[in-house]
């Protein structure tokens, strides 16, 4: 059997059909160098990769990219974007122009923890980010990832990225150590759309919040551990 190039694998011919996607990375002993770098053997994993409802956008994160030679934002965490369905891949759209907003607006850091696509709109894209940990002095260097607690839009497919500061909206509802654990993005409904995420402890005080778009004005919580006045006995989502 050829391990890197096998047969179409068919379900329910036409209705479902399985091949090998080239996602960023190594792959079958053979180097995509978009995440290994044959120089300083410094290498990635993809940790998640979400597809548009068109079948071709495909958005790939490399959570594990750390480069030991340094601490810039440039060395934790890469992220990609095909618009051919895998065929070729990009890293402008996330690790290119997300971090330039990301500098820009001085909220959050690498790595993007999460992304979701709207499922009717390949370019609704939700990016979720470390929290601001930036070192004084107008760098973009940190200190150490704290962990997921906020959130990027992007309308036009990754070209120009929005920040919603998130963590500051809901930190008088958020304990210390809750992070986001999830991500996800509703259909347009009249002219509106929602933003979803989860967040969780471990300890069962996570919540989930809503945005409303467009607009993105006002996270809301709502308040699973306490709903019409019954008190739960704790919940994380994930």
């Amino acid at each position: 059997m050829n391990v890197i190039s096998p047969p179409s694998v068919e379900a329910l011919d036409p209705m479902l059909q399985w091949d090998i996607v080239d996602t960023p990375g190594i792959m079958g002993g053979l180097t995509n160098t978009l995440t290994y770098d044959p120089t300083t053997g410094i290498g990635g994993e993809v940790n998640k990769l979400v597809v548009g409802s068109n079948g071709t956008t495909m958005f790939a994160l490399d959570i594990a990219y750390v480069d030991p030679s340094g601490d810039d934002i440039n060395d934790i965490g890469k992220g990609y974007k095909s618009t051919n369905g895998g065929i070729t891949w990009s890293s402008r759209a996330i690790t290119t122009y997300l971090k330039r907003d990301i500098v820009a607006a001085g909220v959050g850091s690498f790595p993007v923890w999460d992304i979701a696509l709207a499922p009717d709109d390949p370019n609704f894209v939700v990016a979720v980010v470390d929290e601001d940990d930036w070192v004084t002095g107008g760098t973009d260097e940190h200190d150490t990832a704290i962990g997921p607690r906020e959130v990027y839009i992007s309308q036009d497919g990754g070209a120009n990225w929005q920040n919603t500061s998130f963590e500051s909206a809901v930190a008088s509802t958020m304990d210390v150590d809750e992070i986001i654990s999830c991500v996800d993005v509703s259909m347009l409904y009249g002219t509106a759309r929602d933003v979803l995420v989860g967040t969780r402890n471990g300890e069962g005080n996570g919540d989930l919040f809503i945005l409303r778009a467009p607009g993105f004005s006002v996270w809301r919580a709502q308040f699973i551990n306490n709903t019409g006045g019954k008190t739960f006995n704790g919940a994380d989502v994930y």
